[in-house]
């Protein structure tokens, strides 16, 4: 039940994001049309923030108690079923607003192509050399990296570090993530894949860190400045995540 639920969830937000995507390309012209790949940068960060750090953080009555509260208490400060309720309101909110205010001019020019035709050009668009190549790369661009913070969380909660005090400063990267695509745009919508190999190469530079310190982590005694100081290391790890989506 949970995973048809999620799997439900997971469908309806996907089609929107392709609506979105979509959207965005008759909504701004040729000239801002960097300005989509950073909104939809910024909003994933922002999302993963809220759903991940955040949540994590107010839903653990320790945290809450240490950090949040002056007086302990052994309920955190929201709940699953209430940041579910929260959000899935707001995300049907702004749906129904969106369809019932903004209007668009009906052009005939817009008018997509039938479904056969279209699904016949993505084919033909595949087959082109170029974007085989586009298409390998992604999907083996993150095999050198992918172990690295997965390896260095798992070492730091044997530690005895909370999942959810891990998931509030690995927030502290989200400000980057947002404000670098949208500070370097104008300099790099013209290069985008180019800057996005030289990121993937830095990614994968700084990901060797990771073993490094997973190797002398159980070496090492471990006070509170010194833990925080190594999660910061392990997270610089991540930063083959700030691609620039332009």
């Amino acid at each position: 039940m949970l995973a048809a639920c999620f799997f439900i969830l997971n469908f309806l937000v996907a089609t929107q994001d392709i609506v979105v995507d979509g959207w965005a390309l008759t909504l701004l012209s040729r000239r801002n049309a960097g300005a989509a790949a950073n909104c939809n940068a910024a909003g994933q960060t922002l999302g993963a923030f809220f759903g991940y750090g955040f949540f994590m953080a107010l839903s653990d009555p320790e945290f809450c108690n240490k950090w949040l509260r002056s007086e302990s208490s052994p309920n955190p400060m929201i709940t699953t079923a209430s940041f579910f309720a929260f959000w899935g309101t707001a995300f049907i909110g702004l749906t129904i607003l969106i369809a019932a205010l903004k209007s668009e001019k009906n052009d005939v020019s817009l008018k997509p192509p039938p479904l056969k035709e279209t699904y016949k050009t993505m084919v033909d668009i595949f087959k082109l050399s170029s974007v085989k190549t586009l298409v390998l790369l992604w999907f083996t661009c993150n095999i050198g990296s992918a172990v690295a913070g997965e390896a260095s969380m798992l070492k730091l909660t044997e530690r005895g570090m909370s999942r959810s005090t891990l998931a509030l400063l690995s927030s502290y990267l989200a400000p980057i993530r947002i404000l670098l695509p949208m500070a370097i745009e104008r300099f790099t919508s013209k290069r985008a894949l180019t800057c996005w190999t030289i990121t993937a190469v830095y990614g994968l530079l700084s990901a060797a860190t990771s073993p490094l310190i997973i190797h002398f982590m159980p070496k090492m005694v471990l006070d509170g400045t010194s833990m925080y100081i190594i999660v910061f290391l392990s997270f610089l790890g991540e930063f083959y995540t700030v691609k620039f989506r332009v």
